[in-house]
């Protein structure tokens, strides 16, 4: 997340493009269908796994036991859609309509 503020990720995004993406950090479940993302999240995740690949390259470089696929696939990008339509007002019930995942995760 430091170099995502660091290279000014953040300062391009709207409040629901940022929320989605933080929501890579935090959730952590497995989810069996992956959603297409529109552009609007697509390109932030691509940001953001690029950095991740950037540091898990330089991990590897110091001799640090990193596995670069495995890093970058620890970001789950699996509720960025679900976030993003939550922050523009969606109803719960149109939420629960987007994901498997149940709603206390």
């Amino acid at each position: 997340m430091t170099e995502l503020i660091f290279n000014g990720v953040f300062n391009e995004l709207t409040v629901e493009q940022t929320v989605s993406l933080l929501s890579c950090f935090v959730f952590q479940e497995k989810v069996n269908e992956m959603p297409k993302l529109s552009e609007v999240l697509a390109g932030p995740l691509r940001q953001m796994q690029d950095s991740a690949r950037r540091i898990a390259k330089v991990s590897i470089e110091a001799k640090l036991d990193v596995n670069e696929d495995d890093y970058v696939e620890s970001f789950k990008p699996s509720l960025m859609d679900v976030v993003y339509e939550w922050c523009k007002g969606a109803s719960f019930s149109q939420l629960c309509k987007m994901t498997d995942v149940f709603e206390g995760i």
